[in-house]
């Protein structure tokens, strides 16, 4: 059995970000249980879980992976799957924008947009050649076309959203409540 072509491109800013915000929030957290200060703990808990949490969805989640079906972005609230016949043009100047044959497009939160000059100069990021090329060569395959083919499916996140709300209502409730 051959395994699954995936290639996955992520933004290793964003990750240090991510890895700043989560680790910083657990850093105040632990430090606020370890000094034995319960009310302060209870007061500000929320707010720096929240901080925490925003890491996790904004900068560790995003992802484009790039797989033998087509292009699966993941973008904080949802996630869009797209099969390669469903592609009508890919723009990286910003980063990936993917337009759709549908007229739709879809933006890779995951994938960082050249720098300085070579932006200027009109050079394409990373991630957006690759799946140029891959997409050329899928189309050069000839894989069958039909509703399935061309039909993106948008799935939204409903963990990604309810965590971001209840830490939001913690973080404001809780100092009202100690």
């Amino acid at each position: 059995m051959a395994t699954p072509y995936v290639q996955t491109y992520r933004s290793t800013v964003a990750r240090r970000l991510a890895v700043a915000l989560m680790g910083g929030a657990g850093v105040v957290l632990v430090g606020l249980a370890v000094g034995g200060d319960v009310e302060l703990l209870l007061r500000w808990g929320g707010a720096v879980l929240l901080l925490g949490a925003i890491g996790w969805v904004v900068y560790w989640r995003p992802a484009l992976h790039l797989t033998d079906d087509g292009l699966q972005v993941v973008n904080p609230f949802r996630t869009v799957e797209v099969p390669w016949g469903a592609l009508e043009e890919v723009d990286g100047r910003y980063g990936v924008r993917l337009v759709l044959l549908d007229g739709s497009t879809v933006d890779a939160w995951a994938c960082p947009p050249p720098l300085g000059m070579d932006r200027a100069r009109g050079k394409e990021s990373e991630a957006a050649t690759a799946v140029r090329e891959r997409w050329r060569r899928e189309e050069a395959t000839g894989r069958p076309a039909g509703p399935e083919a061309t039909r993106s499916l948008v799935r939204p996140d409903p963990a990604a959203v309810a965590t971001l709300a209840l830490l939001a209502l913690a973080a404001v409730v809780t100092p009202l409540l100690v």
